[in-house]
Formats: C-alpha cells, structure tokens, sequence
C-alpha cells in the first residue's frame, strides 16, 4: 500500500512538472480536481445510502466491525501518511514546485489512502474476526 501512496504522489507531481503557462496544465488540474470531487461525493453517497439502509430496516448505524474497521484504517493510514509527508519533504527541497500545491496534493493522496485501506479492511476484514 505504501508503493501505492508514493506512485500516486509521484505521478501528481508529474502533473505539475509542466510550467505554469502552459494551458494544458490548468485542463490536467482542473480534470484532476474534478475527478478527486467525484470520487469523494460518490463514496459519501455510498456510506450515506448504506447508514439509511440500515437504519430503515432497524439495524444499529455504527456496530463494533465498523468502528474496528474505521480504527484499523485510520491507523495504517497514520503511519502511511508518515512516508507521503517524508516524500513530499523530499519533493519540495529538490524540485521548484509550490509548497502549497505539495501540501495540497499530500493531503488528498492521504484521504485516497485512508479510501483505499477503508475499502480493503471492509471486503477483506480486519484481522481479528475470530475463527471457528
């Protein structure tokens, strides 16, 4: 997962490698911008469909796999975020890119992270189911 989060970092920067002037870049960002947007709303929707489901049919709206789930999550993705903010401090000493498009991009490829390991505790599990 980590060669995930350094090969989304690394390719976001390509992206911003182009000069400033150049008008291909502001339809890259703007695609980027877009495309980031639509994967957020769209997984909002998901969990905001799935919390009403549940609560239609009288389920409890956060039992203990999810909270699990959300913790074991959360945690990996922390010392994930380690490493990306370790690259990024990489990337702004030898690169000219802006210190606020860097910071801005390490934030989202985190919450991309925390997607990513949110999405394979949940289909896979946790670890800790017990087994019979």
């Amino acid at each position: 997962m980590l060669a995930i989060a350094a090969t989304m970092v690394v390719t976001g920067i390509e992206i911003f490698q182009v000069e400033p002037v150049d008008p291909f870049l502001t339809w890259k960002v703007e695609l980027l911008y877009v495309i980031m947007l639509t994967i957020l709303f769209g997984l909002g929707l998901v969990l905001l469909s799935k919390r009403s489901r549940d609560v239609k049919m009288g389920l409890a709206t956060d039992d203990e796999l999810s909270r699990m789930i959300m913790h074991k999550s959360g945690s990996v993705t922390f010392f994930s975020s380690l490493l990306i903010w370790i690259i990024i401090l990489f990337l702004e000493v030898h690169t000219n890119i802006e210190s606020r498009l860097l910071i801005a991009f390490a934030i989202v490829t985190i919450c991309i992270v925390f997607i990513i390991f949110w999405l394979i505790f949940n289909f896979l599990g946790a670890g800790h189911e017990k087994q019979d």
